[in-house]
Order: structure tokens, then sequence, then C-alpha cells
């Protein structure tokens, strides 16, 4: 879901500079600019992206020339109440709250030789690259991923519609799983003080076993958790014959298990630790939320396998 923060920036895109072709020329809809000291020809691709969930919502074109500044009416969605950018878009407020009246101005302060920027505004500029900085990772998944690097075709429009596609597929590739964050495996189920998985929690692990195959590069860990009832060195000894249970049915089914780690983690991870309310039960006579919540079943992506290995042995 699409938050009420934008990030804007821009990233050159580089067009063929020769004018060996049949026409003589070089295209005339891409512009050179300066960045620096160096030189530039081509086309700029303008974006805005979600402060909170890291996705692309915009996207623009323009020749190089264009300044930064020019496309914010066109990457902000209105509905933005902060707006971050880097010094290209200082003194845009009004611009910007015409584009998005609820929005607050968060993009850098520039200073220069007649008047530097003071030690509190060096500060606020470093708080607002934390939040910034979110906005390299689509242009680098783009150029380094997608190989986004050059123009494709003449022409802006062209282009522009190449990009939106490459930044569907940019925010396809963010969502992809992460790597040591937790999902967790539902309608895993066992029988009182068994760790046999049932019938039923076989279903979640055979679309554990698609994803696994969809991915063969990646290498999880299998976790298990109890709830808080029993000694912990029980709660440890049952979490891991769990974890061993669900790692053990992958296996059967084929996964490498070079790919795979069992680990059960007993009572020492609490969601939510209800010991001290006098509604959740102590002894196996009742369940509650609580305890529901704290026993599960999860897994994480821990590593990759070497991609040139897997494709040698696959030869």
């Amino acid at each position: 879901k699409i938050g009420t923060g934008t990030i804007m920036d821009a990233t050159i895109i580089a067009a063929p500079s020769s004018t060996k072709n049949a026409d003589g020329t070089r295209d005339p809809e891409m512009h050179q600019t300066k960045k620096g000291n160096q030189w530039y020809f081509g086309m700029k691709a303008h974006i805005g992206v979600d402060s909170k969930v890291k996705t692309v919502h915009s996207v623009t074109a323009t020749p190089a020339n264009v300044h930064d500044s020019r496309t914010i009416p066109d990457i902000l969605h209105g509905d933005e109440t902060r707006v971050w950018g880097d010094s290209a878009y200082q003194g845009q407020r009004e611009v910007i709250l015409k584009a998005a009246p609820r929005a607050q101005d968060f993009t850098h302060h520039r200073g220069n030789r007649a008047s530097a920027l003071s030690d509190e505004e060096v500060a606020k500029n470093r708080t607002k690259s934390r939040v910034r900085a979110h906005v390299e990772h689509p242009f680098r998944i783009l150029k380094c991923v997608f190989g986004f690097r050059k123009v494709c075709y003449r022409g802006i429009a062209k282009n522009l519609n190449s990009l939106q596609v490459s930044f569907a597929l940019v925010n396809l590739y963010m969502k992809r799983f992460e790597k040591d964050k937790e999902y967790r495996l539902s309608n895993i189920y066992y029988d009182f003080n068994k760790w046999d998985l049932r019938d039923d929690s076989k279903k979640t692990l055979d679309t554990l076993y698609a994803i696994l195959t969809e991915n063969p590069t990646i290498i999880i860990e299998l976790g298990s958790h109890t709830d808080a009832r029993g000694t912990d060195a029980y709660n440890q000894e049952l979490s891991q014959k769990r974890a061993e249970s669900c790692m053990t049915y992958l296996l059967s089914k084929g996964i490498s298990k070079d790919r795979i780690t069992a680990k059960g983690y007993g009572k020492t991870k609490l969601l939510q630790d209800c010991s001290k309310l006098p509604e959740c039960p102590t002894d196996q006579s009742g369940d509650c939320e609580c305890h529901q919540l704290n026993r599960r079943t999860v897994f994480k992506i821990t590593g990759e396998l070497d991609r040139k290995l897997l494709y040698d042995n696959n030869e």
C-alpha cells in the first residue's frame, strides 16, 4: 500500500552520442548535461519512491538537460504529507504544495561560499539522508540487475514506456524474499506433545517446497517455537524435533540437505509473554490467543548457493 511519504530523485540514462548512422545525427530528443566535471548525453529518469514500502509509484522521463525540479508535479501522487529530495529540489516549496497540498518539505538545504550551512542544518541534512537513501536502491537494481544503463530506443516516449515496465519489475524484485527476515508458515499443526506432521500441515510445506523449487539457490533455516508453558529443556527439545520433522518432509520431496537447517527455539523468542496475564492458562487445561501466536513455525533465508557451482552441477 502506497503511503503518504515520497522521495524524489533522478538519474541519467546514457544515449549514443555518435553520428555514425544513416541520418548522420544524434537523437534530437536527447541532450547533454554536465554533472560535476563530466558531460553526459542522454535522458533523465525521474521517480517518486514511497518512503515506507520503498516501491516506485511514479516515473517520468525528460532530456538530460531538464532540471530535476521541473518534474515535481509528475512524480508526486498528491496525497503526500512529507516529501524528501536532494538539494536539486531546494526552494520548490510552492510547487510541492501545489502538487500535494498537505505535504511538508523535507528536501536538502544547500549552502554556498557566501552562506555555509550551520551545524544544525548539516545535522538535519544527515537525518534526511537516512530516509532519502532508499531512493538509490531502485536505481541500482534498474542499472545493475536489469542493465538499463543506456536507452533502448530513439526518442523519449518509447524509452519512457520501457522505463515504466522496468520499474514495475524493479518493484517486484525488491519485494522478493529478504535475507534473515522471518516468514511465518501458517497452519502448521501438531498433536499435543507430538512432533509428527499432520496431513493438513503438509499442504503449507508444499507451498514452501514450491518456493524452494522456484528459487533453486536460496538456503533457509526452518525454526520452530513453542508457547510459554512447560520447562525450558522440554520446550527446546520439542521445538527442535518439530523443526526437524518439517525439514525431513522437504528432504523427502527432493530438496537438497545443503539448503535446509532445522533449529528449535523453544520459548526463547516469545512474540507475546502472557505469563502475568490472569486470563491466560499456565497449564495444559486451556488455550489462549497469546499461546497460539507464540506456537509457530517460520523460515528465513540465511544464504545463497554459488550460482556457478549450481549450474555446473546441472550440466
